[in-house]
C-alpha cells in the first residue's frame, strides 16, 4: 500500500511537471518578446499556424533521404515507432534551413517543428512512465529537470530582445526544437529493448568494412542521414593521393559490446572518421570531424578539441542519435571535471591520468586485418 501511495504521488508530480508549457519552451512570439527568463513564451501570431504534414506511406521526392526510413533489414518495434514519426520530416527539413532564412515565415516553420516534437516528447514520457517503478519515476523526473536546465542554457542567448528580433526568434525556436527532438529520440530508444548480439555485430562490421553492405550514416552537422557504403561512399579512396583508411575495435560506450571506429589517416595524423555501432540488425555510423574524437583509449574514452573547448569524453548510443558524456572540459571560462567546476591543477592531474591510459591499436583496412582483428575476444 505504501509503495502504491508513493507511486501515485510521483505520478501526480510527474503530470504537473510535464504538462503544457512547463516541459518545453514555447515558440517565440516576436511581437511579445521579453527579457523575463521565467516568462512563458507563446506561439507566434505573425501568421496563422500552418497545419503539419499528414502521415504518408512513402517519403516525398524532396525527402528521399528521410531520417526515419530503414531499408534492407527486418522491422523491430523501435524502428516501427520511428517510422511513425515520418510525418514530421517535411517541416523539419524546412527548419534545417534556419541559418539561411531569418524571416517571419521561418519563425512559423521552426515553431511548427518545436510544437510537433514537444507533443511527441510528452507522448513517449506517458508511455515510458507506465514501465517504470516508483524509484525509476523519481529518477526520470530528476533527469528531466537537469535536461530542462541544459536546454534553457542552450537557447538562453537567443531569446528575442524586441518584437523585430526575428533573427533570434528563429534561432530560439530552432535550437529548442533540436534539443527536444534529440531528447524524444533518446527516450524512444530507452523505451524499447534492443538486440546487441555480439556475433551478429561482428559479422555486420566485417561486411561494412569489406564494402559488402551499407551502414546507416548519421551526420549531426547537417542532419543528413542515409544508408551508405563505407568505401567510395562515405570515404573516397579511388584517388591514390587520398588518405588511407584504418580502423580499431573498441567498446566505446562501456556496455561490453564492441564498436568499430574507422578514420582517414595520413602521415602524422588523422582526419574525419565514423563510429560504427550495431543494434537490431543495423550498423549505425556516427560521423565526426578532425579533432572531434582522437587519442581513443582502450576503455573507450577519448580526447576532443574544438571552438567550444577541449577535454576528454565518452560516447553513448541511442539508435538515431548519440550523446557525449564529458569527463572533463576546458575553455576560457574555466575547468570542469565530470560537470563539476575544478581548478586548473585538478584538471591537469585528471588530464595526466587520462594520458597514461593505453591507446587503442589501429589497423589498415584490408582483408587480412578485417579477418583477424574483427573477431570475438
Amino acid at each position: 500500500m505504501k509503495k502504491n501511495i508513493v507511486l501515485l504521488l510521483l505520478l501526480i508530480v510527474f503530470s504537473m511537471m510535464f504538462s503544457g508549457c512547463n516541459s518545453e519552451p514555447k515558440e517565440t512570439n516576436i511581437n511579445n518578446a521579453s527579457n523575463n527568463e521565467n516568462e512563458s513564451i507563446s506561439p507566434t501570431n505573425q501568421t496563422q499556424t500552418k497545419e503539419l504534414p499528414k502521415l504518408t506511406d512513402e517519403p516525398t521526392k524532396e525527402n528521399k533521404d528521410n531520417l526515419y526510413i530503414f531499408d534492407n533489414d527486418s522491422p523491430t518495434p523501435y524502428k516501427e515507432y520511428i517510422k511513425g514519426l515520418k510525418y514530421l520530416e517535411e517541416n523539419d527539413s524546412k527548419s534545417e534551413s534556419y541559418y539561411m532564412d531569418h524571416s517571419a515565415d521561418m519563425v512559423d516553420i521552426t515553431s511548427n517543428s518545436l510544437k510537433a516534437w514537444d507533443k511527441e516528447l510528452n507522448k513517449i514520457y506517458s508511455l515510458l512512465i507506465k514501465k517504470l517503478s516508483a524509484d525509476d519515476i523519481e529518477k526520470l523526473i530528476n533527469e528531466e529537470r537537469l535536461w530542462i536546465k541544459e536546454r534553457d542554457k542552450l537557447v538562453h542567448d537567443y531569446k528575442p530582445k524586441s518584437k523585430d528580433d526575428v533573427d533570434n526568434a528563429v534561432k530560439y525556436n530552432y535550437w529548442s526544437f533540436f534539443a527536444t527532438k534529440n531528447r524524444t529520440l533518446e527516450l524512444i530508444h530507452r523505451y524499447y529493448s534492443h538486440d546487441h548480439d555480439k556475433s551478429s555485430a561482428l559479422d555486420a562490421y566485417r561486411a561494412v568494412l569489406r564494402n559488402e553492405a551499407k551502414f546507416f550514416s548519421i551526420n549531426d552537422s547537417n542532419n543528413v542521414n542515409k544508408e551508405d557504403y563505407l568505401i567510395d561512399g562515405l570515404f573516397n579512396t579511388s584517388d591514390e593521393n587520398q588518405p588511407k583508411l584504418h580502423f580499431t575495435v573498441v567498446d566505446m560506450d562501456g556496455d561490453s559490446e564492441p564498436e568499430v571506429v574507422v578514420e582517414r589517416f595520413y602521415d602524422g595524423g588523422s582526419e574525419n572518421g565514423v563510429v560504427l555501432h550495431y543494434e537490431d540488425g543495423t550498423v549505425y555510423g556516427y560521423l565526426y570531424g578532425a579533432q572531434g574524437i582522437y587519442e581513443i583509449k582502450k576503455d573507450g574514452s577519448y580526447s576532443y578539441s574544438g571552438g567550444d573547448g577541449d577535454g576528454y569524453a565518452k560516447i553513448q548510443f541511442f539508435g538515431l542519435i548519440n550523446k557525449y558524456t564529458f569527463l572533463s572540459f576546458h575553455d576560457d571560462g574555466g575547468y570542469q571535471i565530470n560537470n563539476v567546476p575544478s581548478t586548473d591543477a585538478e584538471f591537469d592531474n585528471f588530464s595526466e591520468a587520462q594520458k597514461q591510459k593505453e591507446n587503442v591499436n589501429w589497423y589498415e583496412v584490408n582483408e587480412d586485418t578485417i579477418a583477424s582483428k574483427v573477431e570475438a575476444k
